[in-house]
C-alpha cells in the first residue's frame, strides 16, 4: 500500500501529459487546400489556437508541473546515508 501512495503523483502526471497530447493532437485542422476563390482579395488566416488545442496544452502543462513538483519533492526528501 505504501508504494501505491508513493507513486500516485507521477502516474497521474504522466497520464495527464499523455492525455493532453492526445487532446491537442485531435483538434481539427482549420486550414488546408480544400477551396480556391480566385476572384476575392481576402486571405484566409487560420486561428492561432483552437479551444481544444488550448485545453490539451493546459492539461499537458499541469501534468508536467505535477511531475516536476514530485521530482523536486523526492530530491529534497533524500536522506544522507548512515555511516
Amino acid at each position: 500500500m505504501s508504494s501505491v501512495r508513493r507513486f500516485w503523483a507521477p502516474a497521474v502526471g504522466i497520464a495527464a501529459i499523455i492525455g493532453g497530447i492526445f487532446i491537442a493532437r485531435s483538434a481539427p485542422v482549420g486550414f488546408g487546400w480544400f477551396a480556391y476563390a480566385p476572384l476575392t482579395d481576402a486571405a484566409f488566416v487560420p486561428p492561432f489556437m483552437t479551444p481544444q488545442l488550448g485545453i490539451g496544452i493546459a492539461v499537458a502543462g499541469a501534468g508536467l508541473a505535477l511531475l516536476a513538483g514530485w521530482v523536486g519533492f523526492r530530491i529534497g526528501r533524500r536522506r544522507e546515508p548512515a555511516d
